[in-house]
């Protein structure tokens, strides 16, 4: 429900937004979502049911699931139902994308997207987490009055000025700023060294990494120092008057994600830190003559209309049912998130009076990638297994086995991140009940597939790499983290 400006007086029409970059944001944010879809689909099975490697029944009865409160994949991890939950998840993207039934399908890819996130995550990152509040925003803001197959016939004015609007917009400003809190380390404010340990960190890194390194320490001290600073003032702009600033810090925060898209291999989070601040684009981006194409094809896109309203936009919703929903829960998610957040600083899991809540509605955020430092560690991992005939290969990728890096070339691209994720969680953290269950799946996987020369032992083994402060790298060493013996 929109405030009325006369009682605020024009000092607040500036942190007004436009239906039209809303409307952007859905759209992109969804397609990013099928996309996602696809990729975890490719390895659904692995991941997600009972012939993977987490059965539902041995995450359940793990400690960490009990901070997961509910999952819609907690039902079954049949391969059947989950599959059925994937289908779900998917069409419910699709009809956000294309603006039918917004309301419904938002709210049931918020259901979806916190649903698979708590089934798995140890595949899952902080861009996971952000997606569950962008589509939590989304969902009580105007973003399917255009560019849908829905959208009112007859639009109003295209300004959006209301409470839902400036948590959304306080929210991408808090990504930043608490981000910038946790970096106390001196990597980032005393020797500004922390973009070199990251560009160090090989599961992470990209071919565009050497040629960074390659630029010298004053290059990356710059940058070091210039990503703090942005984190720290950049989201300032958000709040102050002028459309030209707001276009600026919306720029500019798409482009520093670009930039990380580029260098370090963290595709959601930096996809989505790019798509987060579209619905903040101002009416002047669509005066301009990229604003003006961009809408004319998104509103081709959409010739059907409907007038019907639906959901809590109808007149079967009582009014006070309305200002609540619309006023005072995004007020209560907000202070939820903020309150957590601030006590994060102290702790990593923070027990405070709104912490049930943060749980229940994955509001539990922290924003603290290399935070305080970067890890001066790196690493990779191998699964040495020895047959019945006597040869010995790595599990992981069928082939004879090597402890070179080149061995952990197969799951460092886009379509296996999901992967990467998951041997950097488990081996990162030492997660011992993961990596004896994921041995195990990789033992039955091979004698499946090879059951004329089954594995007799195995061990999942780190390799753990320090990075020496004089851009040399210091000497490696070996971990067994995990052994399986065959019982026969």
């Amino acid at each position: 429900m929109a405030l009325n400006c006369s009682k605020f007086g024009l000092v607040l029409t500036w942190l007004s937004l436009d239906k039209r970059s809303l409307a952007l944001l859905r759209i992109c944010l969804s397609v990013g979502i099928l996309v996602d879809i696809i990729v975890r689909g490719l390895y659904f099975r692995a991941h997600y049911t009972s012939a993977g490697l987490l059965p539902l029944a041995d995450f359940l009865g793990a400690t960490e699931a009990g901070r997961q409160k509910w999952s819609a994949f907690f039902i079954s991890d049949h391969p059947s139902i989950v599959a059925c939950l994937f289908i779900l998840y998917f069409l419910s993207a699709l009809f956000l994308a294309c603006g039918y039934k917004t309301r419904y399908a938002g709210w049931l890819c918020w259901l979806m997207a916190v649903s698979i996130y708590r089934r798995n995550p140890l595949v899952a990152d902080a861009g996971d987490l952000y997606l569950c509040a962008l589509l939590l925003w989304g969902n009580f803001l105007p973003w399917g009055e255009r560019f849908g197959l829905d959208s009112p016939t007859s639009e109003d004015d295209d300004k959006v000025l209301s409470v839902p609007a400036f948590c959304y917009l306080t929210q991408i400003a808090i990504v930043y700023w608490f981000s910038a809190v946790l970096r106390v380390g001196k990597e980032w404010q005393v020797d500004f060294s922390a973009l070199y340990y990251a560009l160090h960190l090989d599961p992470l890194t990209l071919p565009t990494a050497p040629y960074l390194l390659a630029l010298g320490s004053p290059f990356l001290k710059t940058f070091t120092f210039l990503t703090l600073f942005f984190e720290m003032v950049g989201p300032v702009l958000l709040f102050l008057p002028g459309q030209r600033l707001r276009l600026l810090c919306v720029t500019a925060i798409v482009l520093f994600h670009g930039g990380i898209l580029a260098t370090i291999h963290i595709p959601v989070f930096a996809v989505l830190g790019a798509i987060a601040p579209l619905g903040l684009l101002p009416s002047l981006f669509w005066e301009l003559k990229p604003g003006i194409r961009l809408s004319g094809v998104l509103s081709k896109a959409s010739r059907y209309r409907s007038e019907a309203p639906s959901g809590l936009d109808s007149g079967l919703v009582p009014t006070w049912l309305r200002t609540v929903y619309y006023q005072a829960l995004p007020v209560l998610f907000l202070l939820v998130i903020i309150l957590h957040l601030r006590a994060g600083i102290a702790s990593r899991r923070p027990s405070t009076p709104v912490s049930y809540l943060a749980e229940i509605f994955s509001l539990d955020q922290r924003w603290g990638m290399f935070s305080p430092h970067p890890v001066d560690l790196t690493g990779w991992e191998t699964a040495r297994a020895q047959l019945a005939s006597g040869k010995v290969v790595d599990l992981m990728d069928g082939e004879e086995y090597s402890v070179e890096p080149d061995a952990i070339k197969h799951r460092t691209g886009w379509l296996n991140n999901r992967w990467r994720l998951f041997h950097q969680a488990v081996s990162t953290y030492r997660r011992s009940d993961a990596i004896a269950l994921y041995l195990e799946y990789l033992v039955e996987r091979w004698n499946s597939a090879h059951p004329q020369d089954p594995v007799v032992v195995a061990e999942y083994r780190y390799h753990p790499r320090g990075t020496d402060r004089h851009y040399l790298l210091s000497e490696q060493w070996t971990e067994v983290l995990s052994v399986y013996r065959s019982p026969r």
